[in-house]
């Protein structure tokens, strides 16, 4: 069984390149979660997280599903060291530019190497409207849920 370190809920701000439109392509993922207050993990509570921030590529439109997702990470820390992720499995649907997943990676380096990282995402198009009349997804802000476990 694995042992819950830590799970913390923040603000995420996402920007797509190319923005993302009704044709399905390929698009660049800049992201930064910001945990406020930081996150306290169970095992040390004064190791705290501060913020997430996912780069790549993934596969989409404004109401498709994501595919071919190619995403790293990197959790940030309050003591200035990092922890370097692998995301392994990325699903999520696009509604009219609007998106909801979910992603689990492994952590590859610096605290918690070897642990799962989960993380749920609700993510709300800039332009509400960008999709509903053949316009474009710039970027989309909203919320993750993380969740960090040791096998």
């Amino acid at each position: 069984m694995a042992t819950h370190v830590l799970t913390g809920t923040g603000t995420t701000v996402s920007t797509y390149s190319p923005a993302i439109t009704g044709n399905t392509a390929t698009v660049s993922l800049q992201a930064k979660t910001v945990f406020v207050p930081p996150v306290a993990c169970a095992d040390f509570p004064l190791r705290l997280l501060v913020s997430n921030r996912i780069q790549g590529t993934f596969v989409t439109s404004c109401t498709g599903p994501i595919t071919s997702p190619e995403l790293t990470g990197t959790l940030y820390w309050s003591d200035g060291t990092i922890s370097e992720y692998t995301v392994i499995n990325d699903t999520a649907e696009r509604v009219e530019g609007h998106m909801a997943g979910h992603m689990q990676g492994i952590i590859t380096s610096g605290y918690y190497a070897e642990a799962t990282i989960r993380c749920l995402s609700l993510r709300l198009a800039v332009d509400v409207t960008a999709c509903l009349t053949g316009s474009s997804v710039p970027g989309a802000s909203g919320w993750d849920v993380l969740v960090v476990a040791m096998p």
